[in-house]
């Protein structure tokens, strides 16, 4: 109807599909995403990534991408404000995923980073924070002492007040990561897989630690890191936070988003 009429047709993208095999199945094998997509006059995608990714989608491929998408990055608020926080040698460090508690969500990975941070005998506590499930139940029975289960938070600030330091795991390619901006924006330090636009948002010693995916040796090296060196938490927590004011705002999203429907009156 709106190409009759002549009206412009824009297109959010969020999600990475040639990537994520669950949604994939879900949304079926007949769901015509090319021609979806290719019907748009312009796409508008949540990070840098997603937008490389369009690229098999567009009719010309990468000749066309830079005329058809933008990038236009996700607004990220909070209810509360917060400061880095201060933390002691020795003192507990409250370490925690936020997740719809899927196993493509890293579950596993979860269980594994907590076992073997608590062999190590790391001053930290683990929380699993999502909605209790079949995947959860299975997992419990393999739950090591320093692993609590919370559940589901209504919202971020609910779920971000038991936490210091926020983990993302996926195992599937995110399209922009939002418990990473949102817990950057409350000044906690991060630590992810170098996998999916996840780099775009965690700039390694900086704001946070990169790993690749599956290492959880490797968070757990640098989970021992921030025990041993407390004053790196408020540090990253504190450069995240202006990262997240800047790159998050609302101001940024409405100025990004006018800017990309101006384009096209």
């Amino acid at each position: 109807a709106a190409e009759k009429l002549g009206i412009s047709r824009v297109l959010h993208v969020r999600e990475l599909l040639n990537w994520d095999r669950s949604l994939l199945s879900a949304m079926g094998e007949q769901c015509p995403v090319t021609a979806v997509l290719q019907s748009a006059d312009r796409l508008l995608a949540n990070s840098h990534y997603t937008a490389k990714a369009l690229c098999p989608f567009v009719e010309d491929g990468a000749k066309d991408l830079a005329e058809k998408v933008r990038v236009v990055t996700n607004r990220v608020s909070l209810e509360s404000s917060y400061q880095p926080k201060q933390f002691a040698v020795g003192e507990v460090v409250r370490v925690g995923m936020i997740s719809s508690n899927l196993p493509k969500k890293g579950l596993a990975d979860f269980v594994t980073i907590a076992s073997k941070a608590m062999e190590r005998k790391l001053p930290i506590h683990f929380y699993l924070i999502g909605p209790q499930n079949e995947h959860t139940d299975t997992l419990q029975a393999s739950f090591s002492e320093n692993l609590t289960l919370l559940d589901y938070c209504d919202t971020p600030d609910m779920a971000l007040v038991h936490l210091d330091v926020v983990l993302n795991l996926s195992e599937f390619q995110e399209s922009f990561g939002r418990t990473m901006a949102e817990a950057m924006l409350a000044a906690k330090p991060v630590i992810a897989y170098r996998w999916g636009a996840l780099p775009e948002l965690v700039e390694h010693g900086v704001n946070g630690f990169l790993v690749h995916i599956g290492d959880t040796d490797g968070v757990v090296k640098w989970l021992s890191y921030l025990s041993r060196r407390p004053e790196q938490m408020f540090t990253l927590g504190q450069q995240g936070q202006q990262v997240a004011c800047t790159r998050f705002s609302p101001r940024r999203f409405q100025a990004d988003l006018a800017s990309a429907y101006q384009e096209l009156i």
